[in-house]
């Protein structure tokens, strides 16, 4: 494999770190929603029926029926936003990219020990799945903000280069964060 293939594949295997943690933070965001959304379901019955049991037969049997249709409704909206946004499905689609760019990585560090022996085509083989991946990823992510681009290059840095790792932008290290004006890293220049 000739330079310019390896340093293709190495900044694969980068963008696939990188992916990588953008995937984590999505799909532990997601996560989180459907869990709130799942106790909500289960604790909204379970809390209405006590204080309709007590109430029952009192003044406050209007009010806490108004609490609860109150409630009720709150709980079916977010349900109805569960559903309409596909929280549950996005969430799948986030692990199974993660584990998709975990392999790549692990391919990428195959063909990189293979070096000078390497088989160009398979080589040809990784580049076009990464490019696959990477369409897979923009898709499922959309277009994440500049500071979490920022993260997760820092955080694909760290694993791609170890403790020794610099940004080759700004030179500074992803292990000493200090926020600064760097548009790669966001590290503050060394």
């Amino acid at each position: 494999m000739d330079d310019s293939i390896v340093q293709t594949i190495k900044q694969k295997k980068l963008n696939s770190l990188a992916a990588k943690h953008l995937h984590v933070r999505s799909r532990a965001d997601l996560n989180r929603l459907n869990r709130f959304v799942d106790w909500l379901a289960i604790a909204v019955p379970i809390l209405y029926f006590v204080p309709r049991f007590i109430a029952k037969g009192t003044g406050y049997a209007v009010p806490v029926e108004i609490g609860w249709e109150s409630i009720a409704a709150i709980l079916v909206a977010f349900v109805g936003a569960k559903i309409a946004y596909r929280w549950e499905e996005r969430a799948q689609t986030h692990s199974k990219l993660l584990g998709e760019n975990i392999s790549l990585v692990r391919q990428a560090d195959d063909l990189l020990l293979m070096g000078e022996v390497g088989i160009p085509e398979s080589a040809q083989l990784f580049l076009r799945l990464a490019e696959k991946s990477e369409s897979a990823d923009r898709e499922a992510i959309g277009e994440p903000s500049q500071k979490d681009k920022q993260f997760a290059y820092r955080e694909g840095l760290k694993e791609f280069g170890g403790v020794s790792v610099t940004c080759p932008l700004c030179r500074a290290s992803p292990w000493k964060f200090t926020a600064g004006s760097c548009q790669l890293c966001g590290n503050t220049p060394q």
